[in-house]
């Protein structure tokens, strides 16, 4: 079975998966409202993937019996197709059905990205079932009513999860007011997740209302929700240019015997584009995954292929790819050794109640090779101050190690602790830094107010009282009612002395 048969396997396990959640949606224990989530574990995830599915089924189904790409091979899905045990009418029924129960998920999950994405789909493949010119250029015609209609439809998304939409606009705006930071080369590949954090907070820390929407709606955010802001912050504008370069030289490829097939990978690269406006494909394994396929398949089969023997010579080329073979050990070696030992942690980490989660020692064997993953040096930093395995000033150092690397909320607040005992000055700064990146979050500034109220500083502790009395509320709850009533004691026992 070659790759192509098991990605649409892969498709239609995960529409089975997901829409076997879907009739086992009010049937939890809990009554919870459980929402379509395949095996991915995540309900946007998901969405994407059955979307960026329908192209591959498509072809699959319907154009590759035309196709003749490996000759006296075995192909499962050709041996099926070409013998068409199956009359065609009910083919297209099972497409149909298969359609239907996108659609269906798409409501539930209630991916805006994904949704306009099914629609654009759905419009290109019904717009190359038109077999004659003249029916085409009559779709043409009806072009500015189904414009019209579409950016009507955009308009009633915008509307639909408010707060989300908010959420991202304000992720836009702050990196936007960065744009031209790192310009040419951006700030690193896998950095925007450090930086980003850092923006935010620093936004807040100079605009902060608390009428403002934005105040109510920002989170604990490390992704741009944006594929094209985020890969040029992270490469700048010459890894834009590169990335741009490879993507038209692929929409511009051509293929006399294989044009279906070009024709499908095409389509669903621009469903994973269209994805990438408003959501994080290319953080998303199997869909960047996806992507590389769909190149490979295009530059394998067009009709112009470049010839690098005639650019450079064959010396050059010998010499290159000896370079490269040797990098490739190397790194692979590494990897391998590094994956070896992450994925014995991660076990460990899953079991719970495995004593080496305990175990100093296990720990101390890990660091050498693992001292560069962020999450890793988290969980170690906290459990060296957790189990006291040696004095705090270790464990903190291997927690601003972690923080480096990958920043988290949780990091932030076990420094915090730490340095509660041993600098407050960091201490306050960290418990600051809390209370700008997620503004609205009660518990943070509680935090820092009891840090006031433990160093007997009223003067920084009565304008956070302030702020925690009169701040909106975006989810009741009786946390959120101690606080505000714990606030409001402070400030009455201020004023009486």
């Amino acid at each position: 079975m070659c790759i192509r048969d098991r990605l649409v396997a892969v498709y239609l396990f995960e529409l089975f998966v997901g829409t076997t959640q879907l009739f086992t949606l009010y049937s939890s224990a809990r009554g919870q409202n459980l929402l379509p989530q395949g095996t991915v574990k995540n309900s946007g995830v998901f969405s994407m993937l059955i979307v960026s599915g329908l192209p591959l089924i498509n072809y699959a189904l319907f154009r590759l019996r035309y196709e003749n790409l490996n000759p006296g091979k075995l192909d499962f899905l050709n041996i099926i197709i070409r013998n068409y045990t199956v009359k065609v009418v009910y083919i297209r029924y099972f497409y149909i059905t298969l359609v239907v129960l996108t659609a269906l998920l798409l409501s539930v999950t209630r991916s805006r990205t994904a949704i306009v994405s099914f629609l654009i789909t759905i419009l290109i493949l019904a717009f190359n079932e038109r077999k004659s010119i003249q029916l085409k250029l009559m779709s043409l015609k009806k072009a500015p009513f189904i414009f019209g209609a579409f950016s009507i439809f955009l308009f009633g998304l915008t509307r639909f999860k408010a707060e989300s939409l908010s959420g991202r606009l304000l992720i836009y705006k702050i990196s936007m007011l960065h744009f031209w930071d790192n310009f040419l080369i951006g700030v690193g590949i896998g950095k925007f997740t450090l930086v980003y954090p850092e923006w935010q907070v620093n936004y807040f820390n100079e605009n902060l209302n608390l009428n403002d929407t934005f105040f109510l709606n920002a989170g604990e955010t490390y992704l741009a929700f944006n594929e094209y802001l985020q890969t040029y912050k992270e490469i700048g504008v010459v890894g834009i240019l590169l990335c741009l370069t490879i993507f038209w030289f692929a929409f511009r490829s051509e293929s006399t015997s294989h044009w279906r097939l070009l024709h499908t990978c095409k389509i669903v690269l621009v469903i994973i584009l269209i994805c990438a406006t408003s959501s994080y494909p290319f953080h998303v394994n199997f869909l960047l995954f996806i992507t590389g396929f769909c190149f490979a398949v295009i530059f394998s089969i067009r009709e112009y292929k470049f010839n690098i023997k005639v650019l450079y010579g064959k010396n050059f080329i010998i010499i290159t790819l000896i370079f490269f073979c040797f990098c490739l050990f190397f790194f692979t070696i590494k990897g391998v050794k590094t994956s070896i030992f992450a994925e014995r942690w991660k076990s460990v980490e899953e079991c719970g109640d495995c004593k080496d989660l305990n175990s100093e020692s296990y720990y101390k064997s890990l660091y050498p090779i693992l001292k560069n993953d962020g999450k890793f040096l988290a969980i170690y930093g906290r459990m060296m101050s957790l189990k006291r395995w040696h004095n705090p000033d270790t464990a903190t150092q291997i927690l601003e190690e972690s923080r480096n690397r990958i920043l988290s909320v949780s990091t932030i607040q076990e420094l915090s602790r730490l340095y509660l005992k041993t600098n407050k000055k960091r201490a306050e700064r960290n418990l600051i830094w809390l209370t700008n990146y997620v503004p609205n979050k009660f518990a943070y500034k509680y935090d820092l107010l009891s840090f006031y109220i433990l160093t007997n500083d009223s003067t920084k502790g009565i304008p956070i009282a302030k702020q925690i009395v009169s701040m909106p509320v975006k989810i009741p709850s009786a946390k959120v009612t101690f606080i505000r009533d714990e606030a409001k004691r402070y400030l009455t026992d201020v004023q009486q002395k």
